[in-house]
C-alpha cells in the first residue's frame, strides 16, 4: 500500500491439532481481521466479499475505510452479514513511514470477544477478552523494528516487492494480541500457486520450522502491474461461524 498492508488469512488448509494446541489459530484470525490493501489516496474505500475457498456465493461483506493523516494510517473495517448487520469491527492505526504499530481494536458484536493494543513509549500493551464479561488477559511486549500489525503486512510486502521477486525471503514480527505476543513470520514469492489472472502470489508462513510443519501457509495475490493492489486472500476469516468456530474463506477485494 502506499498505505503499503494479515488479518485474516492462508491458501487454505485447516490448522492441525498441534498448532491448535499452541493457540496459534488466533494469529490467523487476527491477520484476517485487519488484512489490508495498498492505498495511494488520502482516503480510500474498499469492499470485500468473503466467499468459500473454492469460490461461489458470498457469505459476508466487509466495508473498509483507509485514511492517511498526520503521518499515520487508520484502517477501519466493518464485517457484515448479508442483511447488513455488523458482526465484527476492527480499527488499526500504524505509522506511514515505517509501518510501526500505534493501536488496534477488535470486537465481535455477537459474543463480545475483544482485543486491544496501544503503543506506550517503546512497548506494545495488549489485552484480550474471550467474551463479554470475561476477565481480560493483558501483557506487554517491547516494540522492535519490523514489527507489524496485520493491517500493515500487504504494505510491507509491496515495499519489499523487488526483493521478493528476486527470490529473497523477508521476515518480520506479527503482533498477536490474543496471545499478547509477537510471532516471527516470513514472506516469499511462490510461483507454484495459481491465483486470479494477472496476479503474483506471496506465501506467508512462520519463521519457526517447527511451527511451519504444523500449519498451512497463507497466500496473498497482487496485481502484476501498478498499483499492485491486493486482489485476493485465502485463509482464516475474521468472522467466525454462528457457533463461534473458526472458518477459512476467500477474501475478494473490490476497489
Amino acid at each position: 500500500m502506499t498505505h503499503t498492508w494479515i488479518h485474516h488469512p492462508p491458501t487454505a488448509g485447516l490448522l492441525k491439532n498441534a498448532w491448535n494446541a499452541l493457540a496459534i489459530p488466533a494469529v490467523l484470525v487476527f491477520l484476517a481481521a485487519a488484512l489490508s490493501v495498498p492505498v495511494a489516496a488520502q482516503e480510500e474505500k474498499v469492499t470485500i466479499d468473503l466467499q468459500p475457498l473454492a469460490g461461489g456465493t458470498t457469505m459476508y461483506k466487509a466495508d473498509r475505510v483507509i485514511k492517511k493523516d498526520g503521518g499515520r494510517i487508520t484502517e477501519t473495517t466493518l464485517y457484515n452479514d448479508l442483511s447488513g448487520k455488523t458482526l465484527v469491527e476492527t480499527v488499526s492505526v500504524f505509522e506511514e513511514i515505517n509501518l510501526a504499530p500505534v493501536s488496534y481494536t477488535y470486537r465481535d458484536n455477537r459474543n463480545g470477544e475483544s482485543e486491544s493494543m496501544t503503543r506506550r513509549g517503546g512497548q506494545l500493551v495488549m489485552s484480550y477478552s474471550e467474551k463479554q464479561g470475561a476477565r481480560p488477559d493483558s501483557d506487554s511486549e517491547d516494540l522492535k523494528s519490523n514489527t507489524l500489525l496485520s493491517a500493515a503486512v500487504s504494505a510491507y510486502i509491496l515495499r519489499n516487492r523487488e526483493a521478493l521477486q528476486r527470490g529473497q525471503v523477508i521476515s518480520f514480527g506479527l503482533v498477536v494480541i490474543s496471545r499478547q505476543d509477537i510471532i516471527g513470520f516470513r514472506v516469499q514469492l511462490d510461483k507454484s500457486v495459481k491465483g486470479p489472472p494477472g496476479t503474483w502470489a506471496v506465501r506467508m508462513d512462520p519463521d519457526s520450522w517447527v511451527i511451519r510443519k504444523l500449519v498451512d501457509p497463507l497466500f496473498f495475490f497482487f496485481e502484476n502491474a501498478e498499483p499492485y493492489r491486493l486482489l485476493e486472500f485465502k485463509g482464516r476469516a475474521a468472522v467466525k461461524t454462528a457457533a463461534g468456530k473458526n472458518q477459512d474463506l476467500k477474501y475478494v477485494f473490490q476497489y
